[in-house]
């Protein structure tokens, strides 16, 4: 550490012939008792008579005879740092001892004060200032910090960053609820941080969850809906080779949450990346890419950069990056601590040109535009979100991976909108999908999937769960139906309807599907089960899997086990006897022999529920003639349709449906409806093996397509009359 100036010649003196003044002897002895001098490593002298106090152990005395200099580093001084009235103190050396609490106020005279390699916390008194002569500072490896910007300058002066080396409360404390049960805390890492460093998260008084220093996101679940909590983080240091103590910082400040329903955002986190800036018309590739005016030319360039290390964001500036200007393959790399994103410095603006595909993991697009007729079919990549992204194609994930999150993309498909094959984990929301064939298929073993708050249309085919699938290309232990736990909610659909087939566990509900053609609102069939590679698939099969073992025989048909229908309002601007409220195929006893694992008779409309929704459609069809939910289905039957919803009754009041704006007028006919409650789903009736996780057993929708609280029952996708209408996707 540097000195700053020199300190006056003193003649010092030890003789004990004369005493301090007894205001200098209190002061050592408040210290001795304060610190538990008892238990000192060396205390010779101390509490002496009146007279020896310039003898004792770590005092030197002036000529004067008052105490200039404390110096006992490493002798076991333990406890909290009183105020010293000593008023000529020029050091106070107290290094490596296990000094806790705050810094107190110290006499202006101190001009050494060195104190690393403790336990001090708190912020650092403002009355430092007045130490006009410091010149010798040292204290690191403490809990200490200042808000105040002359304190840190001073410090900085004298002895340079010191104050990166605290163990202190983070900032940037968010609490974020999950769902009912559960809230999130996370918060900005620090940086200094050790290998003995962990974060302890509280809850009044009750430590409720400790991550390591590699972890800035706690999850506290077993929380009860009808409280609020208030959340604070301490973090905490335990001995390690700068310092012996275990320190435990002050409390962060205090984030006040209450378990609940959340909108859908994937929680990218608090993150501190490395920036690589690409710029496709001014950069070049001879730049290091640390700045707009240093940007490399193209991705590939930027990605070469930083090959092999995790953690980094590429920005494109504004520009047409051609199919060849990049590498597609992100080697693996990624975490959730060091994710890679491409983000787009102004939205919509850098616009990536054909095929985009990836492997690796945490990999984020923001606010790009991808133009890729042919689709954008990413690889293995787990944790994979596109928010705010403009796309031209199709989206498919083609493969199996996991916790795949799009978030207000405007798609545009000349073909199947979004497909999600084998995917499990994950959410749609907030997106504005035009596709020529499908909305959104799930499909080939997809699983946990909520497509919430869409605004989709005209796509023919709709939202179907699942469809078509070969056993092969399934992940275990996902092997049975096609799709499990999907819930749809929230969703605008437009000339297009709902279909689930081979599905377990699905939800349709407080939707508001609107058309002016002749549509089926519900479709309810089998899947389609067939098999490309033998080996894998008997591999599958003798692990309890469904489907055949060899490629070129028939397919099989994969029923449906627990589809709700509830609280959707499903309207229809012309009258068409064509439209079919549901449309099911009756059960079947010989397209899945017994060899294929596949219980027998296959079903589409197994407890299949069509309950408590809207419905305007005169001269509609209640039941299809597929032969499905006829009046041997308790659950589903033309009489129970008509008595369980409410058809015809009168059509629903828009605030202005001519111009797409679909929420309900006010005061109009979709308010005081009696409510509707969805039940809970059980998983007691999974097949097994292979044993399946258990999926989101409640139903309820607690917010709206506006992120509106629901506190009171109103069919569709919106409980309000006045919030704007979201952006729609250009239609073809």
């Amino acid at each position: 550490m540097r000195i700053a100036g020199c300190l006056l010649s003193l003649s010092l003196a030890v003789s004990a012939s004369a005493a301090i003044p007894d205001g200098e002897r209190q002061a050592l002895i408040g210290l001795y008792d304060a610190t538990a001098g008892d238990s000192w490593t060396n205390k010779t002298g101390w509490k002496g008579a009146a007279g020896t106090e310039c003898t004792w152990f770590g005092i030197v005395c002036s000529d004067e005879k008052t105490v200039v200099f404390i110096r006992m580093p490493s002798n076991n001084l333990t406890g909290t740092l009183p105020v010293l009235s000593l008023p000529n103190l020029r050091e106070l050396n107290l290094e490596s001892n296990h000094l806790s609490g705050k810094l107190p106020d110290l006499p202006v005279s101190v001009t050494g004060l060195l104190l690393k390699s403790n336990a001090l916390t708190g912020e650092i008194p403002r009355s430092i200032l007045n130490l006009m002569q410091l010149g010798n500072l040292t204290l690191e490896f403490n809990g200490l910090f200042s808000h105040d910007p002359q304190v840190q300058k001073l410090i900085n002066t004298v002895e340079g960053p010191v104050l990166d080396f605290q163990t202190v409360a983070p900032a940037g404390v968010v609490a974020k609820p999950d769902n009912r049960s559960t809230i999130t805390v996370s918060w900005t890492p620090l940086r200094f941080e050790t290998e003995t460093t962990h974060y302890d998260v509280y809850s009044g008084s009750t430590l409720m969850r400790s991550v390591p220093y590699t972890s800035n996101v706690a999850t506290i679940s077993g929380l009860d809906s009808s409280k609020s909590y208030d959340f604070r983080v301490r973090t905490v240091a335990d001995p390690h080779i700068n310092n012996t103590n275990r320190i435990e910082s002050d409390p962060s400040a205090t984030i006040n949450s209450t378990p609940g329903p959340a909108p859908l955002k994937y929680d990218i986190g608090v993150l501190a990346l490395r920036t690589i800036w690409v710029d496709p018309v001014s950069g070049d590739n001879s730049n290091d890419g640390s700045s707009s005016t240093a940007a490399f030319k193209t991705i590939d360039a930027a990605y070469r950069a930083v090959y092999g290390t995790n953690g980094f964001e590429i920005v494109l500036r504004p520009g047409d990056y051609p199919k060849g200007s990049f590498l597609s393959q992100f080697g693996g790399m990624g975490s959730q601590e060091a994710p890679i994103i491409l983000r787009a410095e102004i939205p919509g603006t850098a616009v990536l040109h054909d095929f985009v595909t990836a492997s690796g993991s945490h990999v984020y697009f923001i606010g790009v535009t991808i133009d890729t007729p042919f689709g954008f079919a990413p690889g293995q990549i787990d944790y994979l979100l596109l928010r705010d992204v403009q796309l031209t194609g199709d989206f498919n994930t083609a493969g199996s991976t996991s916790h795949v999150y799009l978030e207000n993309v405007n798609i545009v498909s000349n073909g199947g909108g979004i497909t999600l094959a084998g995917a499990q984990y994950g959410h749609i929301t907030g997106n504005t999908i035009v596709s020529k064939a499908g909305c959104v298929i799930v499909v080939t073993g997809s699983a946990y999937i909520t497509i919430d708050g869409n605004d989709m249309g005209p796509c023919p085919n709709g939202i179907i769960v699942g469809q078509v699938g070969d056993l092969s290309r399934m992940r275990s232990p996902w092997i049975h139906y096609d799709a499990y736990d999907v819930k749809v909610t929230n969703n605008v659909v437009h000339d297009a309807g709902f279909s689930v087939n081979g599905a377990y566990n699905v939800l349709f509900a407080q939707n508001t599907v609107v058309t002016s053609r002749a549509i089926q609102f519900i479709s309810a069939n089998f899947a389609s089960r067939s098999c490309e590679k033998a080996s894998l698939c008997q591999t599958y099969h003798d692990a309890g899997g469904w489907g055949p073992t060899m490629p070129g025989v028939p397919s099989v048909y994969v029923g449906n086990k627990n589809v709700t229908v509830s609280g959707n309002i499903f309207f229809s601007s012309v009258t068409n006897p064509q439209t079919i409220l549901v449309n099911a195929q009756k059960p079947d006893a010989t397209g899945s022999p017994s060899a294929t694992n596949i219980p027998s008779p296959v079903r589409a409309d197994d407890n299949l529920l069509v309950r408590g929704n809207l419905v305007w459609a005169p001269q509609a069809q209640l039941v299809g003639t597929l032969g499905g939910c006829d009046n041997s289905n308790p659950t589903c039957n033309a009489a129970q349709l008509q008595a369980d919803n409410r058809i015809n009754v009168a059509a629903p009041q828009f605030v202005d449906a001519a111009h797409g704006n679909y929420h309900p007028l006010a005061s109009g006919n979709l308010f005081g409806l009696p409510a509707v409650t969805i039940a809970p789903f059980t998983w007691t009736d999974a097949p097994t093996p292979p044993p399946v996780p258990a999926g989101e057993l409640v139903n309820t929708v607690a917010l709206d397509a506006d992120g509106r609280v629901r506190k009171a029952y109103v069919p569709g996708a919106f409980v309000g009359s006045t919030a704007p209408v979201r952006e729609r996707a250009v239609k073809h």
